[in-house]
């Protein structure tokens, strides 16, 4: 029983930490001229359908998953601080 609660919550938790990506993605994507950069939004919408399809199948563990998202997250982010 306290698996599946653990499970839920990461589950939830993941799907929460990969809409806040798509949102700084969605947020932080316009480049000096003031155009939307769509291909890479796409991209990232893309790959976020990926990984809720990789956790509905349970391709990969939760624990991998996340980890795998951190690291993601930050290489963004760096991304988007060396652009500034």
């Amino acid at each position: 029983m306290l698996d599946q609660i653990q499970e839920q919550i990461l589950r939830k938790n993941v799907r929460r930490y990969l809409e806040l990506v798509l949102q700084q993605a969605r947020q932080s994507h316009v480049n000096p001229s003031g155009t939307s950069a769509k291909p890479t939004l796409t991209d990232v919408e893309t790959r976020i359908r990926r990984w809720e399809n990789t956790l509905e199948r349970q391709l990969l563990s939760l624990e991998d998953a996340a980890h795998r998202i951190k690291e993601r997250r930050e290489k963004i982010l760096l991304e988007i601080v060396g652009r500034s």
